[in-house]
């Protein structure tokens, strides 16, 4: 059963002929679905409930794009592109492999091996799609004016010469101008091929682009296709989320001169490239020369913001160069674009499963201790009627198993705040001297191997701030330089007051933090690397907290540490709120 759709153009001034679109699934909820996003193209759109539908249907009419849906009853997604492309009239028809199932590398894998041009999942984003689709139309009417202005080129040249060969006969002197005017057509003849040649280059620079989805990996390659048509050299530099540029892909058309291009100074920062980046497109870099090359910029633009540039080296660069330059870094943007939001959500999924079972262990460990000593308090009260000392021990437990799990469910509760722009302060005069010497008061009967001690000048700091997530900000510091230190030590909490603004520095004698962590201390759910071999526990939730109520408070903090040296976190906060 077939259907096709005419979509009619939604702005009246739209008289370009309609392209054919042709969607595959044995689901017509999904038809509906697909159809309900690719209606604002305004063409045609072609419905196949199995792949034998679409096969009759492509010995019919060309498609601009097919859509194809990998798991169907009977001939399936994949086979059914195996015989797509097994027809020359269809051989290059672009196909978009769409699933909800086939999500493994394999099939992703098996789906670029027949000639996919992508491999989407299940529920695809509307504008994504829809983009795609729209560079596939886009590329199929082009296609279709070449060819018909080829043809009609074709013919023009056929007529150009009859006449010419029967003016030479009749007409002598027009000779020279005839002469001159079949000569112009040349050109235009080859301009139309250099058209030609640089489409294929672009197709091929998809299909290349497509071939990953390691974003570095797209990168190096695309280093390596501009060789040697479009550069003789090229160099790829990435915005870092330090906003520094790296460099991850280098080449250049003399292996021996590679290490040179490596090491090429950070181009990114020159003025020349810095004038490309702000005003957003490619350009030429006229006042610019490396190695007796002209060059050649082009921002990767990534949803509206500037993520790299590619910065391209050759005798001399024109118009032309700089179209098919920019040209190929749109595709080049759309294909790093896959590669990073695949990576993240690759990211996102391995947080997910480490947080889950990091909590799942936080949690049951005190569970576990408030089961086994609430069983042994209630059989010895129930045999003998009395609570001894060591059933006060139990009960103290219990007790302090108990804080434990709340003060885990205050850190799942206040990371749903933050999320949700809930987290608030409510701000009060208060003194912080006070507020450390009573948690010094409160944790220090606890301790066995650390002591404690307070240096502060004034024996009273007054400053406007939420006393309760003070507390919390400082406790978590507290306990985290005691649990972070297994072997004892002193832990100093250092108050001092400048110009305004007070420290207050907790510093410990532990096992440290390693310098690579040191940027992500902060980020939520992460812990450092040297935690795991010491068994120390947590769910990587408190220093995240801690920085978002200082952060409110107009404060910030920092962390200064060496690994097995120890560390010092200070909080630095408004005496009045600005």
């Amino acid at each position: 059963m077939l259907e096709q759709t005419m979509v009619e153009p939604t702005d009246l001034t739209d008289r370009e002929p309609r392209v054919n679109i042709l969607m595959v699934d044995d689901r017509p909820e999904n038809l509906l679905v697909l159809e309900a996003i690719l209606q604002d193209l305004g063409q045609n759109l072609v419905k196949a409930y199995s792949g034998e539908e679409a096969l009759k249907q492509l010995l019919h009419q060309d498609f601009a794009a097919i859509l194809l849906d990998v798991q169907m009853p009977g001939m399936d997604g994949f086979e059914t592109a195996e015989l797509i492309r097994g027809r020359g009239r269809s051989q290059q028809t672009p196909i978009i492999f769409i699933t909800a199932i086939n999500k493994s590398e394999t099939h992703v894998f098996q789906g670029y091996s027949l000639g996919a041009v992508d491999y989407l999942f299940k529920p695809v984003v509307p504008d994504i799609l829809r983009s795609k689709v729209a560079v596939f139309v886009e590329l199929f009417k082009k296609k279709q004016a070449l060819e018909q202005e080829i043809a009609e080129r074709q013919r023009v040249e056929l007529e150009l010469r009859q006449t010419h060969s029967e003016l030479e006969r009749r007409v002598a002197e027009r000779t020279a101008g005839l002469a001159t005017a079949n000569k112009a057509l040349q050109a235009e003849v080859a301009e139309r091929q250099r058209a030609e040649e640089r489409l294929r280059f672009l197709a091929e620079a998809g299909r290349l682009l497509g071939t990953s989805l390691d974003y570095e990996t797209i990168l190096r390659n695309l280093a390596k296709l501009v060789l040697p048509d479009l550069a003789d050299w090229c160099v790829i530099d990435i915005l870092t989320e330090e906003g520094m540029f790296s460099r991850v892909a280098a080449a250049h058309v003399d292996p021996q001169r590679e290490e040179w291009v490596r090491e090429v100074a950070n181009l990114a920062d020159s003025p020349a490239i810095q004038r490309v980046l702000t005003q957003g497109k490619a350009g030429l870099l006229e006042d610019m020369k490396i190695g007796g090359s002209s060059c050649l910029a082009v921002p990767l633009v990534v949803r509206e913001q500037i993520r790299g540039v590619i910065t391209l080296g050759a005798a001399e660069y024109g118009m032309a160069e700089l179209e098919l330059a920019e040209a190929l870094a749109q595709r080049a943007a759309l294909a790093v674009d896959n590669a990073w939001l695949y990576r993240e959500a690759q990211e996102a999924v391995q947080i997910r499963d480490q947080f889950l079972s990091i909590a799942s262990h936080e949690l049951k460990t005190p569970l576990t201790v408030l089961h086994g000593y609430a069983s042994l308090l209630e059989r010895r009260i129930g045999q003998t009627g009395v609570i001894t000392e060591r059933d006060q021990r139990a009960l103290h437990v219990i007790y302090e198993q108990a804080e434990r799990l709340n003060r885990l469910i205050e850190l799942l509760l206040d990371i749903s705040r933050i999320e949700t722009g809930q987290l608030s302060i409510e701000r009060a005069r208060m003194d912080l001297c006070a507020l450390m010497a009573r948690l010094i008061d409160e944790i220090q009967p606890s301790l066995e191997k650390h002591t404690v001690r307070l240096i502060s000048a004034c024996e009273q700091l007054d400053i406007e701030g939420d006393e309760l997530r003070l507390e919390q900000v400082f406790q978590n510091l507290l306990r985290n330089a005691v649990k972070y230190s297994p072997e004892g030590g002193e832990v100093t909490i250092r108050v001092e007051q400048h110009e305004g603004r007070i420290s207050v520095g907790i510093s410990d004698q532990g096992i440290g933090i390693p310098a690579e962590s040191l940027p992500h201390l902060f980020t939520r759910f992460y812990r450092a690397k040297n935690v795991s071999a010491q068994l120390i526990g947590g769910l990587g939730l408190g220093l995240h907290i801690v920085k978002e109520i200082v952060a409110l408070h107009g404060g910030e903090v920092e962390v200064f540490s060496h690994e097995e040296q120890g560390s010092t976190f200070t909080v630095h906060l408004p005496t009045r709120p600005g």
